[in-house]
């Protein structure tokens, strides 16, 4: 298990802890001092845990801390101690020395932020099918498809910035429909409804055609298998600009889960189809239930700094390595629901099979950043 440390420094009156066992010989404190950063009202400084020794750095001017310096590690010159946050500048053995405000592990490696290792472990775009070079981390599904700070944790996937930022457009448009048509009461909170109406905004003012047409609504009368007597919903025509966020979403959606599920990149020489429709749609309740019986793994996307959740987004899926074969459906509250298939080189799609026949194939790894046809 790592272990991540501070940096020892001095407190804003100059004084450290009481116990000067462990102090340096040659060392000095001069009360005057004050370390940069340093917390108002004084105090003791906070012992973190027992760490390996302190980077050093030849010192510069304290008026030019944060200037970047050569590293030069004193390997056991100084004893273990607690590192705590900051630097300061002081005097050891007659040279001037600084404190570098870094943090180790245990292997001695300077820690690295949590975006810069999981580019590091994950160095290609899973969009593009590798071509390029993954510099940012892309949430998917977006994060305009939740409240601010309930998008599901891990879901966040390698992708180069054309990837990723060339879909804006289609996750802003995708995340207001996503919540506009969840059906899920629990799901009406009053952070949903700032979110939608925030989405809303924006995307009259961005993209006024996308937005639904009320005058011509239709009363809805049945939820699922059941009928109410008076209208329970209102049916919308979809946009064109809608069409597009979905398909733009559920083909980002197929590579991103393909990627979490095998921990391998889709492909230009992969197939695959991805497609979306309404929950409350009675014609697809044969479709519903063959995905809740048949794929086998279930995936609930959870924050574990929300404790009322919900059920915001589910997937099920299932892999055959052998074959390379891949399925999902992905729900979004109650409500959308984006499913597909991805078929690995060799197989054909049967041609008896007319719906799937029918489906809009294309090739993998056709994110913005690739060059390749589709």
């Amino acid at each position: 298990m790592r272990r991540a440390f501070g940096v020892m420094g001095l407190v804003k009156t100059g004084q450290l802890m009481r116990s000067n066992s462990w102090r340096p010989r040659g060392w000095s404190f001069p009360r005057s001092q004050k370390r940069p950063g340093a917390p108002k009202g004084g105090g003791r400084a906070r012992i973190l845990r027992p760490g390996p020794p302190a980077i050093l750095r030849p010192g510069p001017p304290a008026t030019s801390h944060h200037r970047r310096l050569r590293v030069k590690v004193e390997r056991g010159t100084l004893p273990r101690f607690s590192l705590l946050t900051g630097s300061c500048h002081e005097v050891y053995g007659g040279q001037r020395l600084h404190l570098a405000a870094a943090a180790l592990h245990d292997d001695g490696m300077p820690r690295v932020s949590r975006k810069k290792r999981f580019l590091m472990e994950h160095p290609l775009c899973c969009f593009c099918g590798g071509t390029r070079r993954a510099t940012t981390l892309d949430h998917v599904p977006p994060k305009a498809c939740f409240p601010i700070g309930f998008w599901p944790e891990q879901f966040e996937f390698p992708s180069c910035s054309q990837c990723n930022n060339g879909t804006s457009r289609q996750d802003t448009i995708f995340g207001y429909y996503s919540i506009l048509l969840d059906f899920n009461e629990a799901n009406r909170t009053a952070e949903d409804q700032n979110r939608l109406l925030h989405l809303g905004e924006e995307i009259g003012k961005r993209y006024p055609e996308a937005l639904p047409d009320v005058t011509k609504q239709k009363p809805v009368y049945r939820v699922g298998r059941l009928y109410a007597p008076s209208p329970v919903a209102i049916s919308l025509a979809r946009k064109p600009a809608m069409n597009e966020a979905v398909q733009t979403i559920g083909e980002k959606l197929a590579h991103a889960l393909y990627y979490r599920e095998t921990k391998k990149i889709l492909m230009q020489n992969h197939r695959f189809f991805a497609s979306a429709y309404q929950i409350q749609d009675p014609n697809t309740d044969n479709l519903t239930d063959y995905f809740k019986h048949q794929f086998p793994n279930l995936t609930i996307g959870t924050r574990s700094n929300v404790k009322s959740y919900g059920s915001r987004f589910a997937y099920r899926s299932g892999y055959k390595l052998e074959e390379d074969f891949f399925v999902f459906a992905a729900q979004f509250g109650y409500g959308l629901i984006l499913w597909g298939m991805v078929l690995g080189t060799g197989i054909e799609v049967d041609p008896s099979n007319g719906a799937l026949k029918d489906m809009r194939w294309r090739n993998g790894g056709c994110g913005f950043g690739s060059d390749a046809p589709s």
